[in-house]
């Protein structure tokens, strides 16, 4: 694998997460500790090829930022480690290891986060516009609405199913879906150890979070929920208005 370096970038500003720059990316997180580093993956490999410390001198607070240069990031995932543990990145727009729903192999699996080198082409796609009072919002839960239909072309259980669901939604006179949390989230219950117990062990519960209304990863979709297959074309997922996303946050 290709060896990357930490580059010199004078731009002062990045969002948080990951932005594309001239020589490769600049990566941008929060952690607490004295140090935290960078981890980069091998696509569908479980131990890193590189780990990059983030340099101190920039460091603001506890948001550790840096540039780093390479050729090609094609198949490179990452993820993060401060104070010995690993962790994804909280602004991830994908994450690879849940692609199945409620597997148990996963759970102690690190998420990582491809890095994408192209932006994704929306051939035109924006919103519809339509005025809320000539809305007809129906919400849904994506897994739920299509885990039992009758499907010919789509897998269920996932977007391109609800695309498939379309034409039977405009029949029924709905404008507008709003769906139940669609974002990365675990659905694999662990225990809670508000007990304090220090035996307890980090194993699951064997229950599941159906509905996903926790903590989650909310730039990035349900992994299981999304198979990368061409747009129809027929341009049938630009025939229902723009989806709403019906978040509930609990602090």
């Amino acid at each position: 694998m290709e060896a990357y370096r930490i580059a010199e970038d004078r731009n002062t500003w990045y969002p948080m997460g990951t932005a594309r720059t001239e020589d490769g990316f600049h990566f941008c997180v929060a952690a607490e500790g004295e140090s935290c580093s960078l981890l980069l993956f091998q696509k569908g490999k479980e131990k890193p090829f590189q780990k990059l410390p983030f340099p101190a001198e920039q460091r603001m607070g506890n948001v550790w930022s840096m540039t780093v240069a390479g050729d090609s990031f094609t198949n490179v995932e990452y993820c993060y480690e401060a104070g010995g543990k690993l962790f994804p990145d909280p602004y991830g727009t994908s994450f690879t290891g849940r692609e199945k729903w409620g597997s148990l192999s996963q759970v102690k699996k690190v998420m990582k986060t491809p890095l994408k080198e192209e932006l994704y082409e929306w051939d035109g796609d924006k919103p519809l516009e339509i005025p809320y009072t000539d809305m007809v919002i129906y919400r849904i839960h994506t897994r739920g609405f299509t885990k039992r239909a009758a499907l010919k072309n789509s897998e269920k259980g996932t977007f391109r199913a609800i695309e498939e669901k379309i034409p039977y939604l405009k029949e029924l006179g709905i404008t507008t879906l709003e769906l139940m949390p669609p974002s990365e989230f675990s659905e694999v219950m662990m225990p809670n150890h508000a007990d304090g117990n220090p035996y307890a062990k980090e194993e699951p519960t064997g229950k599941i979070n159906y509905w996903g209304y926790e903590d989650g990863y909310y730039f990035a979709p349900k992994a299981h929920t999304v198979r990368l297959r061409k747009k129809n074309q027929d341009g049938s997922s630009r025939t229902l208005s723009a989806r709403f996303i019906k978040m509930e946050w609990n602090w």
